[in-house]
C-alpha cells in the first residue's frame, strides 16, 4: 500500500466551502435533502495533492471524483470538512457508497 500525505487544507476552504456549506445544512436539515456541492472547485487542488491517483486504488485517475471518506448519509456534518474528502475514481467513489466501516484509509 502506498501511504498518502494528504494534502493541506487550501487557506480559501473554509471560507468557500466549510462556512456556507454548514449554513446550507441548518436550513436544510432532512438528510432526504443531501447536501450542495461547495466542494467541486477544489477538486484540481485534491487531485494534486493525490498526485492523480486515486485514494484506494492507488492507479492513475486522469478525470477523478472528490470522495466523502465517511459518506455525506452518514456523517452529514462531515461534508464540509477538507480532512473528510479524497480524490478518487468515480466507479469506486459510486460503488462504495455508504460502506464507510468497510473501506480501509491510510490518509
Amino acid at each position: 500500500m502506498i501511504p498518502f500525505n494528504p494534502p493541506p487544507e487550501p487557506p480559501d476552504f473554509d471560507k468557500q466551502v466549510r462556512q456556507p456549506g454548514n449554513a446550507w445544512l441548518l436550513k436544510n436539515p432532512d438528510p432526504k435533502k443531501g447536501t450542495k456541492d461547495y466542494w467541486s472547485p477544489f477538486k484540481s487542488i485534491l487531485a494534486d495533492g493525490f498526485k492523480n491517483l486515486c485514494g484506494y486504488s492507488v492507479m492513475y485517475e486522469p478525470v477523478g471524483t472528490v470522495d466523502h471518506f465517511l459518506s455525506r448519509d452518514n456523517y452529514r456534518s462531515l461534508a464540509y470538512e477538507w480532512s473528510n474528502l479524497r480524490f478518487a475514481s468515480a466507479w469506486i467513489n459510486s460503488t462504495k457508497g455508504t460502506l464507510d466501516d468497510q473501506v480501509l484509509d491510510h490518509a
